[in-house]
């Protein structure tokens, strides 16, 4: 049987003595992702909910969270650390079903990951219509970036309403969103992610400022899965939902995504679920 280490690699995975010690976690990263891809394509697993397609105690989860009705005129950019690609337990992947028409995912340390998520970003209005959910030292408050950002672009203008499908229910964004970055990760891969966002903006363009910075103010206890034991340290679903609500996202969509992070939750502990 194969062993792992502490971090999920495969023991089996090492770099070659020809590159770099500054390249060589580039490499590792590459090819963890190559082997979890193929991996996964041989498993029986969701390619959204990422549990199990075959009877048994942890199954598809994915008919419990259909589609939401978004009323904000926001694109979602997720930014998921390696480790947590096709890990049942991520929150992020959620939005695969919750938002599939207005995600775009990318992963730290996919080869090409980096300029395809530039050019996204670059095609849909730039910087001055992205901000990256994150508490780092230099990131604003919500207040902060209101008439900014908030006021500016999430809310659709009258000329561009949003054309819902009335078979799926989802709604199509016609007008270039806002787009909020979140990195998907645990708190320590997350802040190197978030820097890693401002080196790869320089990279790309070194006449551009980096991407704004925001940050949220919880009050409330996490209802993730892994426990947080700090009131600020939520996650990524449970941030978002709440930056939702301060862009005037309706209820009914915040509370759902919640909703959703509790049926994730559940999923995972099946024995507890069957008791209770």
């Amino acid at each position: 049987m194969m062993t792992r280490k502490h971090d999920g690699t495969p023991n089996d995975i090492v770099a070659p003595l020809p590159i770099p010690p500054a390249d060589r976690n580039k490499y590792l990263a590459r090819e963890r992702v190559k082997r979890k891809e193929e991996e996964f394509l041989s498993s029986k697993r969701c390619p959204k909910c990422w549990f199990s397609t075959t009877n048994g105690s942890c199954s598809c989860i994915c008919s419990s969270l259909p589609p939401l009705p978004f009323t904000t005129n926001i694109k979602f950019i997720v930014y998921m650390h390696h480790i947590e690609l096709f890990n049942a337990g991520d929150d992020a992947k959620l939005l695969m079903c919750a938002a599939e028409d207005r995600t775009e995912f990318y992963i730290f340390g996919r080869e090409g990951d980096e300029d395809r998520m530039v050019k996204e970003v670059f095609e849909n209005g730039g910087l001055e219509r992205t901000l990256l959910l994150f508490p780092s030292e230099k990131a604003e408050t919500v207040e902060g970036v209101r008439s900014s950002y908030l006021e500016k672009w999430c809310h659709l203008s009258r000329d561009v309403p949003v054309v819902e499908d009335a078979m799926s229910k989802k709604s199509t964004l016609n007008d270039k969103p806002l787009q909020i970055m979140l990195v998907d990760g645990t708190w320590r891969q997350a802040k190197v992610m978030a820097k890693d966002l401002d080196r790869i903006v320089k990279a790309h363009l070194s006449s551009c400022p980096t991407v704004t910075h925001v940050k949220l103010l919880p009050d409330t206890i996490s209802v993730y899965a892994r426990t947080q034991s700090q009131a600020d340290r939520i996650c990524t679903i449970e941030a978002l939902a709440l930056f939702l609500k301060e862009c005037g996202e309706v209820d009914e969509v915040t509370s759902a995504l919640i909703e959703y992070v509790k049926i994730n939750n559940d999923a995972l502990r099946p024995s507890k679920k069957k008791n209770s």
